[in-house]
């Protein structure tokens, strides 16, 4: 299935996104959002408008926005530690794309597993919401 229609998600991608993600979503008690761009020229606006298109109306101070480089781990990024600060067990993490957590696999499965154990959820619209700390979300990573 094709996620992206020049640079937007179609309705229907929309609607499946929705589908998906709506019983894992229920269980969720906050949902936040994670948006990363590499440069300070670059805007995360796009991410939102993405993430609203898959029928999410996240509150503005559950989005946590930054702009740094990719090569840094995720650990090691103020923007990610003042969003898994806040974050339950019951809690779930949107983002786009998997890259937008990590620079490069390791980084992405560590920060993932690491949010699995804390009890949070992680789904990537990119690959189709799919739930990345369930069975066959990491089978999908």
């Amino acid at each position: 299935m094709v996620l992206y229609k020049s640079q937007s998600m179609t309705f229907r991608t929309a609607r499946y996104i929705r589908s998906a993600l709506s019983d894992g979503l229920k269980a969720m008690s906050r949902v936040f959002a994670y948006c990363r761009v590499s440069t300070t020229d670059q805007t995360t606006q796009n991410q939102q408008l993405e993430i609203q298109a898959a029928g999410f109306q996240i509150e503005s101070h559950r989005i946590v926005e930054e702009s740094i480089s990719g090569s840094v781990s995720a650990k090691e990024r103020a923007g990610y530690m003042k969003l898994v600060d806040p974050l339950e067990s019951g809690d779930g993490l949107i983002v786009i794309k998997l890259d937008r957590l990590g620079g490069n696999a390791i980084d992405v499965r560590t920060t993932v597993e690491a949010l699995s154990t804390a009890g949070i959820r992680v789904h990537c619209l990119s690959l189709g919401g799919e739930d990345l700390t369930s069975p066959a979300g990491k089978m999908t990573m």
